[in-house]
């Protein structure tokens, strides 16, 4: 039992810092699933104009470059913010809200949607809400 803790431990030591528990959930989910990711990825993107650098919650490579962001409110500035952003650059994107955690099924949800997203025609410029 005690090398059961051990792997645990060491396991857990392999887990980037995430920032919230939020991320951690959904990092853990991500591994569980076995879909490879980068968390708090430098990208690229066009801002009204401009182009800048945004850190992305979780860029799925393996899912035509989908990413994820946590985003506690979707009523929020920073979610339609995202979103539009996300919209005008052609990130697939999956937006997940405090809300959408709550669900005792929130990961097949989520998996769910990723499907749907990466099954979709690339340069869309699709966001799914989740």
């Amino acid at each position: 039992m005690n090398q059961d803790r051990d792997l645990e431990y060491f396991m857990g030591k392999l887990d980037p810092p995430y920032e919230s528990k939020e991320d951690a959930q959904i990092g853990h989910m991500l591994d569980d699933y076995g879909i490879p990711f980068s968390y708090k990825q430098a990208t690229l993107v066009q801002d009204q104009g401009r182009r800048k650098i945004t850190h992305v919650d979780f860029s799925l490579p393996t899912y035509n470059g989908t990413v994820i962001d946590y985003i506690v409110d979707p009523n929020s500035s920073d979610y339609h913010n995202k979103k539009a952003l996300y919209e005008q650059n052609d990130i697939p994107a999956v937006l997940v809200t405090q809300e959408h955690l709550k669900s005792p099924i929130w990961q097949q949800d989520l998996y769910k949607k990723l499907k749907e997203q990466y099954h979709r025609p690339l340069n869309t410029g699709a966001c799914i809400q989740y």
